[in-house]
């Protein structure tokens, strides 16, 4: 186990040479990324509440967070209740469509499904 939290906001990308790829110059520039959050339970469960933690701890550090999930779930509902841009879904698979045209349009950089 690391004795420190690894941060997204470390520059530790300049030691190892990471800034140098192509994309990863404009993370350091910026400091913030487009984090989509995909959650697949309808019911409360300690997954619900880490995607909804994990979610919001990331909005409240800058970054640009969207929420996904299914239809009336539980983490949905509390994610447009805190603020964050939420998506509700039907039918996950028959979603993969708007997913891809979604990604694209908006530049989604980190993909979190839970």
């Amino acid at each position: 186990m690391p004795r420190r939290s690894l941060s997204l906001h470390e520059i530790d990308y300049l030691r190892r040479g990471l800034a140098q790829r192509p994309g990863n110059a404009r993370l350091l520039r910026s400091g913030t990324l487009r984090i989509l959050q995909l959650h697949d339970e309808t019911w409360d469960s300690g997954i619900a509440h880490y995607a909804l933690s994990l979610a919001l701890a990331l909005s409240k550090r800058g970054h640009e967070v969207l929420f996904w999930g299914q239809e009336g779930s539980y983490a949905v509902n509390r994610a447009s209740a805190a603020g964050l841009e939420t998506r509700q879904i039907k039918r996950p698979w028959v979603g993969l469509p708007e997913l891809r045209s979604v990604l694209r349009a908006r530049s989604i950089e980190i993909i979190n499904a839970h």
